[in-house]
C-alpha cells in the first residue's frame, strides 16, 4: 500500500513541478551537495541491492568506512572554507581512486563509505593501498604544511550479515585503527 502512496506523490509533483524538476529534486536528495558524493539515503537503498546481489549470486562484497584523520584541527586552525576544500578535494581523489563498479558515499562530517561489490577483503587492502598513495601524494593548494590522511576499517558480508551489520563493523574498524 506504501507504494501506491509513493507513487501518488510523485505523480502529483510531476504535475505540479514538471518531470525534469521532479528529477533535478531526486537527485538533489542523493547527492551531496559540498562534494557530489553519493549520501548516507543512496547508500541504504544501493548497499540493501548489493547485499542482495552478493547473496544470490554468492559474490564477495566489502564494505571499507573511511574517517579523515585530524579534520577537526583543520576546521578550527584554518576554518571551515579550508575545511570544505579538503573534503572536495578528499571526496574527487575517492572517486578517482576507485574501480567504476564502486561506489563512494559521504556518511556525514568527514565520513565516507565505500561499497565494493565482487570484492574480497584481500582485494580490498590493495585499493585502499592505492587510495592511500594517492591521498598521501594530495597537495593542497592552500599550505603546504596541511597534510591530509585518514583512518578506515574494512568489513566482508558473509551469509546473514545485514547493511547494519557491514557498516558497523567496518565503523568498528575503523575506530581501533584510529585509536
Amino acid at each position: 500500500m506504501r507504494w501506491i502512496n509513493d507513487f501518488l506523490r510523485v505523480l502529483i509533483m510531476t504535475f505540479r513541478l514538471g518531470p525534469s524538476r521532479v528529477l533535478s529534486l531526486s537527485e538533489e536528495a542523493i547527492t551531496d551537495e559540498l562534494t557530489g558524493l553519493l549520501t548516507r539515503r543512496a547508500l541504504r537503498e544501493m548497499g540493501e541491492r548489493e547485499i542482495a546481489r552478493a547473496s544470490r549470486f554468492k559474490k564477495p562484497l566489502s564494505c571499507l568506512f573511511i574517517d579523515l584523520d585530524f579534520f577537526k584541527l583543520i576546521n578550527d586552525n584554518l576554518g571551515y572554507q579550508v575545511g570544505d576544500k579538503v573534503l572536495k578535494m578528499f571526496s574527487a581523489v575517492l572517486e578517482e581512486g576507485c574501480r567504476k563498479e564502486d561506489e563512494c558515499f559521504r556518511w556525514g562530517g568527514d565520513e565516507f563509505v565505500i561499497l565494493l561489490p565482487e570484492t574480497r577483503e584481500e582485494d580490498a587492502k590493495e585499493i585502499i593501498k592505492r587510495l592511500q598513495k594517492k591521498v598521501y601524494s594530495l597537495e593542497l593548494e592552500i599550505r603546504e604544511d596541511v597534510k591530509v590522511s585518514f583512518s578506515w576499517g574494512l568489513s566482508e558480508w558473509r551469509k546473514g550479515l545485514q547493511l547494519d551489520d557491514l557498516l558497523f563493523e567496518a565503523g568498528q574498524e575503523m575506530k581501533k585503527m584510529k585509536k
